[in-house]
């Protein structure tokens, strides 16, 4: 009321103040919102700093998640994974005696093809698929690569891990 008897120069200063309190609070409002950005932002990128410095430390090599995880399953599996090879050498050179066998039959196909070379190929890949079998049941019978404390408990947990998710 006051405002409409005091004349028209008020009304248009209380409009021009009216506008500049919009504008001011429009403002405050807008350098709030930047403020809460700056410090997400921040926060952003003090956790991608941390994530960096961790990736760095862990000094992965190229292909070394695969690796880890390839060994990692070796692990998880390593009883299934024994008892297979310890078959597999049974059945090759335990009582069955299956290497000795082939082993015979190599050496009748070694003396087919010295008397009809047509068996020559035959006895090549016989012999390869012999020397095969015989890597397997020496490498079953040893089981030297499937030493389970070459690695330090949780290593290959802790860095596969790392790398992937291990779920």
């Amino acid at each position: 009321m006051i405002d409409e008897f005091a004349g028209e120069p008020v009304k248009e200063a209380l409009a021009d103040y009216r506008a500049l309190y919009r504008r001011y609070a429009d403002l405050k409002k807008e350098w709030k919102n930047l403020s809460e950005n700056e410090q997400q932002l921040a926060q952003r990128l003090d956790l991608l700093k941390f994530q960096w410095k961790e990736i760095a430390d862990a000094r992965l090599e190229p292909g070394e998640d695969e690796a880890l995880e390839a060994e990692r399953r070796k692990f998880i599996h390593f009883e299934r994974l024994y008892q297979s090879l310890s078959a597999a050498y049974d059945a090759l050179s335990g009582e069955g005696k299956a290497m000795d066998w082939l082993g015979i039959a190599l050496s009748q196909l070694e003396n087919a093809a010295e008397i009809d070379p047509s068996w020559q190929r035959y006895q090549e890949n016989f012999s390869s698929s012999y020397y095969g079998a015989w890597r397997i049941s020496c490498t079953s019978c040893t089981t030297g690569w499937m030493k389970w404390n070459t690695i330090p408990s949780g290593s290959i947990t802790w860095r596969a891990g790392s790398t992937k998710s291990t779920g």
